[in-house]
């Protein structure tokens, strides 16, 4: 079979959601010819492996200025400027020629952005992996959110989102989301078949670290330009981490990802707290770390972080937004919590409770490898294939 698969960025290992999309590819390109045509705002990626298991791969430089002024366009109108912003005229144009010049059997959207350009193929069956609700994300930002102009910014994203969503099942075949509480939100009670939940996991055995680690060292992990990322860090620092401190005065929080914001970086006046930037490989701090801690507050989806700080043997702490969509018990691979002041008292009684610890740890690490293994996924990805163009 031949797929065209269109991403809103590189699909490499080191990307955060490009991780799910390049293990997709190199399962599906096992049994089908793949083509990528993908945009990036700075193209820098190493395509070699990629390209090791791809028919072709294209990719079209998103230019910022010319996404600002199609957002500034569209400030006022009900199209959501996620797809303003991922407006490109050379990557239609690229479109409009594989359109005319290839055969696809099936056209694979990775994000919502990505639907103007899917759509082109008129009559090629198509899926499109949303991967979360953007307008959900958006609505829980405006409980944290204190700018008020970037609040009515995210109120009326909230509200262009739902509308645009809404529909996207109207024009695909099969329409994936990270959780099963996301797919009922879409359906909002209609009787669709094609919406559902996609199959998500990780190259286990890469986070295969040795049980070694640093006492008392918590790690977070993730784009750090993603504002439920910022807004996490930022909560942990100034709200849980000083209660930890009373206890474990030398308690080190190491803050993994790249682009760190000016406000994260401002964290490191902090001593406690260390600030990385991007790191070339992610298993080597989860190894050094003793605790994973996800503090979330806004959160869509599925967070990849957690099933890799599981698959790596580090026992996880987080808030119940911060875990939706992963199959966990509390307090059997897992532990959940809220508030300051459990998520501070949990983490303590992690760092100090030896057996708790290692009951933690254990369960996660054999959660991660029953369940959420990306060498398992390929049955599930044929069937949706299937689903599609049947």
């Amino acid at each position: 079979m031949k797929i065209l698969l269109l991403s809103p960025y590189v699909p490499v290992k080191s990307t955060g959601g490009g991780t799910v999309v390049y293990h997709y590819i190199k399962t599906l390109a096992q049994a089908n010819s793949i083509d990528v045509l993908c945009l990036s705002s700075k193209y820098s990626e190493d395509l070699n492996e990629l390209k090791s298991f791809c028919n072709n791969i294209e990719v079209v430089r998103l230019n910022k200025i010319s996404s600002v002024i199609n957002c500034l366009r569209n400030l006022f109108t009900n199209t959501p400027l996620r797809l303003s912003y991922a407006n490109s005229k050379e990557m239609t144009q690229l479109v409009e020629k594989l359109y005319l010049s290839q055969r696809y059997d099936l056209i694979w959207a990775n994000n919502e952005r990505m639907t103007p350009y899917a759509l082109l193929f008129n009559k090629t069956p198509k899926i499109i992996d949303l991967q979360d609700l953007v307008s959900l994300r958006h609505k829980q930002l405006l409980n944290v959110e204190k700018n008020p102009i970037k609040w009515l910014i995210n109120f009326l994203e909230s509200y262009r989102m739902k509308k645009f969503e809404i529909n996207i099942p109207n024009h695909f075949d099969v329409v994936l989301l990270g959780n099963s509480c996301e797919v009922n939100l879409l359906k909002e009670n209609r009787k669709i078949e094609n919406i559902m939940v996609a199959p998500r996991g990780i190259d286990v055995e890469s986070f295969n670290v040795p049980n070694t680690y640093t006492l008392n060292t918590l790690i977070f992990t993730g784009a750090m330009n993603y504002m439920p990322n910022e807004d996490a860090c930022l909560f942990f620092s100034k709200e849980i981490l000083p209660i930890i401190t009373k206890s474990v005065p030398d308690i080190k929080f190491y803050i993994v990802g790249n682009r760190p914001p000016k406000s994260i970086l401002n964290l490191t006046k902090n001593k406690n707290i260390i600030v990385t930037g991007f790191v070339p490989d992610m298993s080597e701090y989860l190894r050094q770390s003793a605790l994973f801690v996800c503090p979330l507050r806004v959160g869509t989806g599925v967070r990849m972080k957690i099933l890799e700080a599981m698959a790596a043997g580090r026992p996880v702490i987080s808030t119940t937004i911060g875990y939706k969509g992963i199959d966990v018990t509390n307090m059997e691979n897992i532990v959940i919590a809220d508030t300051p002041d459990d998520f501070a008292r949990m983490t303590i009684r992690l760092l100090m409770d030896t057996n708790l610890y290692k009951k933690i740890a254990e369960g996660g690490k054999a959660l991660v490898r029953e369940k959420y293994d990306i060498n398992r996924i390929s049955t599930d990805l044929n069937q949706i294939i299937q689903r599609a163009v049947s």
